[in-house]
């Protein structure tokens, strides 16, 4: 959460069942946690919620205020239709506390279980272009070593012999670190630190792999093979 003009606009697809009654609470108590009253006692947070003005929580507790351009019943249903429910589930959660459900968020951009997320992610066209796409590259992220794994098994060279400064397997360990950026979903910084090299560094080693498949064929399919195994 943040300021209105904060930054660019992004949206959360949210598995509803699951998350969204929990997703509305922490929506409605987020004004105390960025302002002096969340060091009050719970009963003067709720008052002072239920007073705030840029919030639609007056129209869950209340009938009589009520917006024409909000879609109530869809998170009151989760709690029979009753507003003094939705009060009382809001009270519960300023006196014990509540998760906070962006820590579940996947790929910053899906919020729901495992199988759900796992549908979002096959119904992702195949066709978009995960780096021009940061959230899809978040998304379809896989773990660093297990790249680095798969194409040390794949030259059949130890590991070592990819992440160490100086190797005697350049373009082996340039894969490494270009399917790494594309589909580990981490910066160059990141990277360098696992390998012992300066971001800097990586990134030439990555644009020197870019020239060299455009003239080596072989390496050009040697790139392509590990991606597909990468990504199934």
């Amino acid at each position: 959460m943040g300021h209105l003009y904060q930054g660019r606009y992004k949206a959360i697809l949210i598995e509803q069942d699951s998350y969204l009654l929990d997703l509305s609470r922490y929506v409605h108590v987020n004004p105390i946690r960025v302002r002096r009253y969340g060091r009050e006692e719970s009963q003067k947070q709720i008052t002072f919620l239920k007073s705030y003005p840029w919030s639609s929580l007056s129209g869950y507790l209340s009938s009589q205020k009520t917006l024409p351009w909000v879609n109530y019943d869809a998170v009151l249903s989760y709690v029979g239709g009753s507003r003094k429910r939705y009060g009382e589930f809001l009270a519960e959660g300023i006196r014990k506390g509540y998760d906070t459900p962006w820590e579940r968020v996947q790929g910053q951009v899906v919020l729901g279980q495992d199988d759900f997320v796992e549908r979002v992610k096959n119904n992702v066209s195949s066709k978009s272009s995960k780096r021009e796409q940061p959230a899809m590259r978040h998304l379809a992220r896989r773990d660093l070593m297990t790249i680095v794994y798969m194409v040390a098994d794949y030259f059949r060279v130890p590991q070592d012999k990819l992440t160490g400064r100086r190797t005697g397997h350049r373009d082996e360990r340039a894969i490494a670190l270009e399917l790494m950026y594309c589909h580990g979903a981490v910066s160059q910084a990141r990277i360098g630190k696992l390998f012992g090299l300066d971001y800097t560094a990586v990134s030439r080693e990555r644009k020197r792999l870019r020239e060299r498949t455009e003239s080596n064929k072989s390496l050009r399919k040697q790139l392509r093979e590990i991606e597909v195994s990468v990504l199934s």
